[in-house]
């Protein structure tokens, strides 16, 4: 099932609520018709404990689907506030190699402009799928190399660097955090749960009677149960699909950068 999630997810986000809403709102509505035309007849006591049910089993699905959207949103919001960490230490340790002081410096701070560039066009791209960038792990190892290499002589460059070398440390956690943060998506746990709560409500909906009343309530229902998990299914993973997290925050220091 995670693999059709991650087909769906690469569709334009119009393609996706339209495939899946409307994809959920027809089955609801044209199962009964369909069981009609085929001659299967329903009693009242079974129109009316489905339409019962069909109830209760949408409140569950909204609420399941709703906690869902909740658990989906906050990674999503997550990945954004790491790819901001990761470019504001990027922009703190090149202002702290434009004040150093020393020529020694300069080419580690343009090797720190490399590695924020090589983030931006090389390994982005690689993280729909789940990769890192062999280029980004040795432009990273080079500005680390070289910015551990500084030699400070007065005071305030050895403060610059302690500052300096913490910060390396904590753009390479970033950096690692930002590639495992890839895998990161809704449990198949919960979408088994999810399908099997609209499988259920397809077949409750068989089971009442094709009144136009009865279209129109269980079309609803469903329709907003749709919309929900068309959403969850848009911004599952922070990294992949149309609607993904993007460099902008990186994009932003690595002009700062430049204009400093």
């Amino acid at each position: 099932m995670l693999e059709l999630v991650h087909y769906i997810q690469n569709f334009p986000n119009f393609l996706v609520f339209l495939i899946v809403t409307g994809g959920l709102v027809i089955l609801t509505i044209f199962l009964p018709l369909l069981r009609d035309k085929l001659g299967f007849a329903l009693s009242k006591e079974i129109n009316d404990g489905a339409s019962d049910a069909f109830k209760a089993v949408c409140g569950s699905t909204i609420f399941v689907l709703a906690f869902s959207l909740y658990q989906v949103q906050s990674n999503f919001q997550a990945a954004e506030s790491l790819v901001q960490h990761e470019a504001d230490t990027i922009n703190n340790m090149d202002r702290i190699l434009a004040r150093f002081d020393q020529p020694q410096a300069d080419p580690v701070r343009r090797s720190l402009y490399q590695y924020a560039a090589a983030v931006v066009s090389d390994e982005w791209p690689l993280l729909q799928t789940d990769q890192s960038s062999p280029k980004v792990d040795g432009l990273l190892k080079a500005f680390a190399d070289g910015g551990r290499s500084l030699a400070p002589v007065t005071p305030r460059q050895q403060a610059q660097y302690g500052d300096l070398t913490k910060l390396i440390d904590t753009l390479i956690d970033y950096r690692r955090a930002r590639i495992s943060v890839t895998a990161t998506e809704l449990p198949m746990l919960y979408w088994s749960t999810i399908a099997g709560l609209l499988a259920l409500l397809l077949f409750l909906s068989l089971a009442t009677h094709s009144s136009p009343d009865k279209r129109l309530s269980h079309g609803g229902a469903i329709c907003s149960a749709g919309l929900l998990l068309s959403l969850i299914i848009i911004i599952d993973n922070p990294f992949k699909g149309t609607t993904r997290v993007q460099p902008t925050a990186i994009i932003k220091t690595m002009e700062v950068m430049q204009a400093r």
